[in-house]
């Protein structure tokens, strides 16, 4: 990261701020939600998701290609 001389220190506590809100956003459709995997196993990949995204997405209905949310039909 870069800044003005001096800014680090903000910078960082933004990051720090935005990471949070991240984790508590859904990916799909940014709805309050939590990190989760598919179908709540162990393990596997991580999201932060809604409630009902997280049905959609377990049951591969949704996915996310490149940045946007696709349907699966």
């Amino acid at each position: 990261m870069e800044g003005p001389p001096g800014s680090a220190d903000r910078l960082r506590s933004l990051i720090a701020l935005a990471e949070v809100e991240a984790e508590r956003t859904c990916e799909f459709c940014g709805a309050p939600g939590r990190i989760r995997t598919r179908d709540d196993w162990p393990g596997g990949w991580r999201k932060s998701v809604c409630d009902s995204c997280h049905s959609d997405w377990s049951a591969r209905r949704i996915m996310i290609v490149c940045g946007v949310v696709r349907n699966r039909g």
